[in-house]
């Protein structure tokens, strides 16, 4: 179905994913870092949610939303590199 419409896949599929976190019960949160002088270090993460309980140190997950095929994860590999070991 989403290769016949013409609309904005992403958002439409991030709206979905977002509402069902949401029905989940949870927060939603998102990381936005933006750097004017060097743009490769600019992250965008779609979800940020907290795991129910804490399991070992980490109790954050991120959710990046992809709505083709064609897609990458540099958003999210530039923030485990930054923020894995918090």
């Amino acid at each position: 179905m989403l290769d016949k419409l013409e609309i904005n896949k992403g958002l439409l599929v991030e709206n979905i994913v977002a509402k069902m976190l949401k029905f989940s019960g949870h927060k939603l949160y998102f990381l936005s870092s933006y750097s004017k002088e060097h743009s490769e270090n600019t992250i965008e993460i779609d979800f940020l949610i907290r795991k129910p309980s804490v399991s070992s140190r980490h109790y954050i997950s991120p959710i990046e939303v992809k709505s083709s095929k064609n897609y990458t994860t540099s958003s999210l590999t530039k923030s485990m590199e930054k923020f894995g070991s918090q």
